[in-house]
């Protein structure tokens, strides 16, 4: 695995593919993606900032969607973060099995299992919609050597996470909507029963 160490926080605050900053790409996965009427194009490409002497130096992963809906239902695409935690195109990522990672766009409840602290703001998937016919375009980031990032990081004790690990997927939750349901996501609504339903549509192991 090609990895560089340097504290998470700090690379987060200095994202090489958010701010802009020139780097070299080169692809290390594709896939296409077809489950239940939706269609997903997938390219993983692994960067590096252009100086490798910088101290700021960096390691990471783009993944570059495109999602068809070629179904006659809408559907809720939760790619958006959540509400109550910032959220700046970063994927997701939490352990898959005991030498994996996932990687993902989802929704996320909050773990029965732990403890976690009191919030102001409950933390909530947020959706989009995605109507029969429509396409939507996105991407999301992260910084190698994997670590763990969820909503729920604040919560104890910390959910696992593999020190070594083989390989990676990535996956987006979508839900099957009523147009009812779809009337609620089009207005910024995301109910219980929505992101309870979501489905993970996920590409295949790569390897990092």
């Amino acid at each position: 695995m090609r990895i560089f160490m340097i504290s998470y926080a700090r690379l987060l605050c200095v994202l090489v593919f958010a701010c802009g900053i020139t780097a070299e790409a080169d692809e290390l996965y594709k896939q296409q993606i077809e489950e239940s009427g939706i269609s997903i194009e997938l390219a993983v490409e692994w960067q590096e900032a252009d100086d490798a002497s910088s101290p700021n130096h960096m390691y990471g992963l783009i993944f570059r969607y495109t999602v068809a809906n070629n179904s006659d239902s809408p559907w809720a695409l939760f790619t958006k973060g959540h509400t109550g935690k910032a959220f700046n195109g970063i994927a997701y990522s939490e352990a898959f099995g005991e030498r994996n990672v996932e990687y993902s766009l989802k929704a996320f409840h909050e773990p029965m299992d732990r403890n976690c602290p009191r919030r102001y703001l409950p933390i909530m998937p947020k959706a989009v919609l995605l109507l029969p016919g429509e396409k939507v375009r996105g991407q999301a980031v992260t910084l190698l050597p994997p670590r763990l990032h969820t909503p729920f990081d604040d919560c104890s004790p910390p959910a696992f996470f593999p020190g070594v690990i083989d390989k990676a997927r990535f996956c987006l939750g979508a839900t099957r909507l009523s147009d009812a349901e779809a009337d609620q996501v089009a207005l910024g609504n995301v109910p219980a029963d929505i992101s309870n339903r979501q489905k993970l549509l996920c590409s295949g192991l790569f390897e990092l």
